[in-house]
């Protein structure tokens, strides 16, 4: 009985280190970019950067919350907004929540399978991109798109740093996509 169940933890590990490699594939990009987003069709009725949320808001469990931008990217907003863009602006919304400064790379699977030479992070107003990283990257800024400019077959794994003042988020990519 113990050796069965040895191997079905087994099983269990290898399959999860299975999904875990492939779910790379079912990256896609995001052309609705959070921020640009919530500024052009959210701020009007919530505010810069949720300013005029209710304090409610504060208390919204993760999967309220989801519920919540899904209903106002597809009720008020008529955004149309893919599974991974609504993701994408739940964890926007989630940082506005923790009053903390967000990034999100747009071009994931684009970057990641050679078509886009850069990689572009959509980041909150106020807020500054850092890469942890010993190799040389080359970062441009025009507003709140910040382009890197790296080789992602000399360097897989690159953590990106973002900072507002003294609050500072970030995310490994291309294992997350954007702050959590």
């Amino acid at each position: 009985m113990n050796n069965l169940l040895l191997f079905i933890m087994l099983v269990l590990m290898l399959w999860d280190n299975i999904y875990s490699q492939n779910s790379l594939k079912e990256i896609s990009d995001i052309s609705l970019s959070p921020v640009d987003a919530f500024e052009k069709y959210c701020a009007r009725c919530h505010g810069y950067e949720g300013a005029d949320y209710e304090k409610e808001f504060e208390e919204l469990t993760e999967e309220k919350l989801k519920t919540f931008v899904e209903d106002m990217m597809f009720g008020p907003a008529s955004l149309n907004p893919t599974g991974i863009e609504i993701e994408a602006m739940t964890a926007y919304n989630k940082s506005i929540q923790n009053k903390k400064p967000f990034a999100a790379a747009l071009n994931s699977k684009s970057f990641l399978e050679g078509k886009d030479r850069n990689l572009i992070i959509n980041i909150s107003p106020g807020s500054e991109i850092y890469v942890s990283e010993k190799e040389k990257i080359k970062i441009e800024k025009e507003e709140k798109i910040w382009k890197l400019f790296y080789n992602y077959e000399k360097i897989s794994k690159l953590k990106i740093i973002v900072k507002r003042n003294s609050v500072i988020s970030s995310f490994i990519f291309p294992d997350e996509l954007w702050c959590k």
